[in-house]
């Protein structure tokens, strides 16, 4: 039992992880939401794949600008892989690249207010929520939290 235990405790931490914070600096966690974008070829997403079907490419052209929710970040193996499921079938983004290739659409993340990127369906009081959340779970510095702050604060929304 002990075994099982520690077993079920180690693989918790080696194969998944709550957020990831991508080459590009937005921050991701588990409960998150991806916006698809357009394939990067008119064969289909490079970045997008079934896991089973990782070397061909995934031409569904329903994932055009849909909403998925992040159900997985796997961080133990380079590139790092969110999952998510789409009309009941799971499916495996490499963020850095899909990010880097605008298959995935960036979310607000502590460079966008530099950058002037806002999601215009987000309050500033809901970022500050999503902001605290970083702090909390340390994906941020106690510095850049209330730099932030400052800024979604003297947004006009």
């Amino acid at each position: 039992m002990r075994y099982f235990i520690l077993c079920c405790f180690v693989s918790s931490i080696c194969f998944g992880q709550s957020f990831y914070k991508t080459e590009s600096g937005v921050i991701y966690t588990i409960g998150d939401t991806l916006k698809i974008g357009q394939p990067l070829s008119h064969l289909g997403w490079v970045s997008i794949f079934s896991y089973t079907d990782r070397d061909s490419y995934i031409k569904n052209k329903n994932l055009i600008n849909k909403s998925v929710v992040i159900t997985n970040i796997d961080t133990l193996y380079k590139p790092v892989n969110f999952t998510f499921d789409f009309y009941n079938k799971q499916f495996y983004v490499n963020i850095d690249h899909a990010l880097q290739n605008k298959e995935v659409f960036p979310k607000f993340e502590s460079e966008s207010a530099k950058s002037g990127f806002q999601n215009i369906n987000t309050t500033k009081y809901e970022l500050l929520i999503q902001l605290k959340e970083l702090l909390d779970i340390n994906a941020i510095t106690r510095k850049e939290y209330e730099a932030e702050k400052k800024k979604i604060l003297k947004q006009d929304n």
